[in-house]
């Protein structure tokens, strides 16, 4: 039998094989699994189907603003996958230039290394470490995405007879059906990801169920957060550009952390200011525990201010001060904006208060001012500070500093 017809029985045996596992692969519900199920339930497939895997990984590159990619990894002795973030700059280390995957990210073909054979060249650690863990077999292929971000899968045996030409032409002919599947998983985790980092994760949620229309929102009450930080027009106009964002970043990460992780949701940041809302949670009947984890995310974000300010001073960089406002209120949470351009906020005259009461912290020297409505809501001590004329608003506005956050 000559060559050619051995190459056609190979490729037509191996599509026989492959094609169940590739329709299996695309049933819809396999999209909608998490990829390290997902995984563990395709590797069963290679090794259902006779090929002897015993550990696989997948390195698919993100649009991420923390990561550059990630890697799940499956082992057949530990029984599961794993997913490691992957983050930016990883690309410039050894451990990444000195790794097979970086020859596939640069466009090579696949590649295979017997790791039992004494006379073979071993050139990355990560073929090293396989074979003194008793792998046999490795090799490392593409997986070709639409979008054009390189990705990859590497398979590893510790069988004594490796990978055979039958078992490598079944992985190669899925592959169209695994990078299919894997691109719309990551296509629809990275909408989301992008959705929760620049409009918010409740705002994000809501956008992927389809309430993208302008003008569609709902009524709520919120308890609305306003920081605003002092001093920052003499930072742009005494600082480079890069160090003005980079203290501006530190700055955000400084006073946002205690919002989330309180329950907030930050909307927006207006320039050096911090737009966020705390809405009832589960079976709350009014806004008394939100304005409580409020409260809880404005002394911690002064705290945490503090602790960084003391930081500063010891490397000579300026202090930040702020000053926050909460109040609570009647908003319309939805889509507002142009026909082609629109921002998933808050609007209504409780944001404005908010907004006038913000000012007033500078006025009356307070880092937390609260309105009338807030300070009626909770039973935490809160100083009257006085009643004062607010811009755009009829009535006098009677406010107050909130205890513990001198």
């Amino acid at each position: 039998m000559d060559e050619g017809t051995l190459s056609r029985d190979l490729d037509s045996a191996a599509r026989e094989t492959a094609a169940p596992i590739s329709e299996w692969l695309l049933a819809e519900r396999r999209r909608a699994l998490r990829t390290t199920h997902f995984m563990s339930a395709y590797c069963q497939q290679l090794r259902d189907a006779g090929i002897p895997v015993e550990r696989v990984t997948f390195h698919i590159r993100q649009l991420h603003p923390q990561l550059i990619a990630t890697t799940t990894l499956w082992d057949y002795q530990s029984g599961g996958a794993m997913q490691l973030g992957r983050e930016h700059g990883l690309q410039d280390t050894p451990f990444f230039q000195q790794s097979p995957v970086k020859a596939i990210y640069d466009g090579e073909p696949a590649q295979r290394w017997r790791l039992d054979d004494s006379k073979a060249s071993l050139p990355f650690t990560i073929l090293e470490d396989l074979k003194s863990q008793g792998y046999t077999d490795y090799t490392v292929r593409p997986l070709n995405m639409s979008t054009g971000r390189p990705a990859a899968q590497s398979l590893a045996t510790r069988d004594p007879a490796g990978f055979s030409p039958l078992h490598l032409a079944i992985v190669d002919a899925v592959e169209p059906a695994l990078s299919t599947v894997l691109e719309l998983s990551e296509t629809r985790r990275t909408a989301q990801t992008l959705l929760d980092t620049y409009i918010g994760r409740n705002a994000g949620a809501r956008v992927m169920k389809g309430r993208i229309r302008r003008g569609e929102g709902e009524i709520i009450d919120a308890v609305i957060w306003l920081c605003d930080l002092r001093g920052f027009t003499r930072l742009t106009e005494t600082l480079p550009v890069e160090e003005v964002i980079q203290h501006l970043n530190t700055y955000f990460d400084t006073i946002g952390g205690p919002i989330q992780n309180n329950g907030g949701e930050i909307l927006k940041f207006v320039g050096d200011a911090i737009l966020a809302v705390f809405t009832k949670q589960g079976d709350e009947t009014d806004l008394a525990p939100a304005c409580l984890r409020a409260a809880k995310a404005a002394r911690e974000a002064l705290d945490a201010r503090t602790a960084l300010n003391a930081r500063r001073n010891i490397v000579g960089c300026p202090a930040f001060d702020c000053g926050i406002a909460l109040h609570v209120g009647e908003v319309m949470y939805g889509n507002i904006g142009a026909a082609d351009r629109l921002d998933f906020t808050v609007i209504g005259r409780a944001v404005n208060l908010a907004s006038r009461l913000e000012a007033l912290s500078a006025t009356t020297g307070q880092p937390v001012i609260v309105s009338e409505a807030f300070a009626s809501l909770t039973n935490m001590t809160c100083h009257p500070l006085g009643t004062y004329e607010v811009k755009g608003v009829d009535e006098p506005q009677s406010v107050y500093a909130l205890a513990g956050c001198a």
